[in-house]
């Protein structure tokens, strides 16, 4: 017969593992577009500030945040939770883009998107935009890997860690939103996500 220390730890290894099923179910919801998101209008300029404070206790001490939410309102249809969920997945992969340390920027910006930009970017549309974007000085990617940050369980580092969900329910939940996502990005020289 077991311990009740035994049968204690395999209780919370039982919990453990259902936990972390039920965020991969989540990922994979966002991801395919089935999460309930409940849209509202909301200042994406609030939420962020809002969200600055957890976003910092969830970097180690070598990694600096900046936060810098911009003066418009910044309104936005969308879901809060949706939007706290893409900072933290998005702050997560910073943070594992700087293994010697670094900084990490989220700002929130009002944009004019031209034909130009359009054109080149074919999932948006000229005219008035909020963006979010988030940008790190960490090692930076090449361009297959570009090509692939957004396919789920894609992991570039292969540390063993994560569901290789994170950046592939960003993608998911931006594009439910309606919104557009780009990533810019050189090794050696950080990466940039913009959310349209």
């Amino acid at each position: 017969t077991a311990s009740p220390a035994a049968v204690h730890a395999g209780v919370g290894e039982i919990l453990d593992a259902g936990r972390e099923a039920r965020a991969l179910l989540r990922d994979l919801l966002a991801f395919t577009g089935r999460q309930t998101l409940e849209l509202q209008t909301l200042s994406l300029r609030e939420v962020v500030s809002d969200a600055e404070d957890a976003l910092r206790d969830s970097l180690p001490a070598d990694v600096g945040l900046l936060v810098r939410p911009g003066s418009g309102e910044a309104l936005v249809n969308a879901d809060p939770g949706g939007v706290r969920e893409i900072l933290a997945h998005l702050v997560d992969n910073a943070k594992g883009a700087m293994p010697e340390g670094g900084y990490v920027v989220v700002a929130v910006d009002e944009v004019e998107l031209d034909e130009a930009f359009a054109r080149e970017h074919p999932s948006t549309r000229p005219g008035p935009h909020v963006m979010l974007s988030v940008t790190d000085t960490g090692v930076g990617m090449d361009d297959e890997t570009q090509a692939r940050i957004f396919e789920p369980f894609y992991n570039p580092r292969r540390t063993g860690t994560g569901s290789g969900m994170g950046l592939a329910t960003v993608y998911g939940i931006v594009k439910q939103l309606g919104g557009s996502i780009w990533v810019t990005s050189r090794p050696g020289g950080g990466t940039t996500f913009r959310i349209y």
